[in-house]
């Protein structure tokens, strides 16, 4: 698998740029995304994460920052 930072995801028609995502190399499709988050719980993220569900991806929300 390829990890690929800061770059426009791999799916045709997605604009998102996760802050990293794993690639297959066979495929040259996005398999998997990491995101790092201050607010996990905000409506930007979950329509984010609702995004990568309706695609298939498996995704993962890390969050940053101190409270």
């Amino acid at each position: 698998m390829d990890i690929i930072q800061g770059e426009k995801i791999r799916i045709d028609g997605f604009n998102r740029r996760p802050d990293v995502q794993v690639v297959d190399p066979k495929t040259k499709q996005t398999t998997k995304v990491y995101e790092a988050e201050r607010n996990p719980g905000s409506k930007r993220n979950f329509k984010r994460k609702e995004a990568y569900r309706k695609l298939g991806i498996e995704y993962e929300t890390h969050r940053v920052g101190g409270d």
